[in-house]
C-alpha cells in the first residue's frame, strides 16, 4: 500500500512540475470554459494551479481575479480551488473548508488530471486538461 502511495505522489510530483506548453493552455482553457456565465471565487491550492490560472489570466480578459483569502468571500459565493495533479485529497479537503469558513456556499474544484473520489467539502470535482495527463 505504501508504495502505491509513494508512487502516486511521484507522479503527481512529475506532473505538476512539468506542467508547460500545450497541456497549461489546456488547463487554462478547461478552466475558462468552467467559468464562463458564472459568478465563481477562484483559490489555488498548489503552484499548478497557480501556472493555471496565471495562463487563463493571459487568455481571457474576463477571467475572474484569483481571491485574497484575507478577506470574507462575496455572501453565497461558488468557490473554485483549482491545482495540479493530487495524489490524495486532503489538501484539497483542508482548503474546501477554509472556503465554507469564509462564507462560500458551495464549493468545487477544478484538477488536473480530475480526480474520482468524493473529496470532503467538495460539491464537484471537474478534470483540466485530462486529455494531456500521462500519470494515472
Amino acid at each position: 500500500m505504501q508504495d502505491v502511495t509513494l508512487a502516486r505522489v511521484l507522479d503527481a510530483q512529475r506532473e505538476n512540475a512539468t506542467l508547460a506548453g500545450s497541456q497549461l493552455r489546456a488547463a487554462a482553457r478547461d478552466l475558462i470554459d468552467l467559468c464562463v456565465n458564472q459568478s465563481t471565487v477562484v483559490l489555488t491550492y498548489d503552484d499548478a494551479g497557480q501556472r493555471i490560472v496565471g495562463a487563463a489570466l493571459a487568455l481571457d480578459d474576463a477571467f475572474p481575479v484569483p481571491f485574497d483569502t484575507t478577506a470574507p468571500l462575496p455572501l453565497g459565493a461558488v468557490c473554485l480551488l483549482v491545482g495540479g495533479v493530487v495524489a490524495g485529497p486532503f489538501g484539497v479537503a483542508k482548503l474546501a473548508q477554509l472556503a465554507h469558513n469564509l462564507g462560500a456556499s458551495q464549493v468545487n474544484a477544478a484538477v488536473l488530471g480530475g480526480w474520482s473520489d468524493p473529496i470532503s467539502g467538495i460539491n464537484n470535482v471537474h478534470p483540466l486538461a485530462s486529455t494531456y495527463m500521462t500519470a494515472a
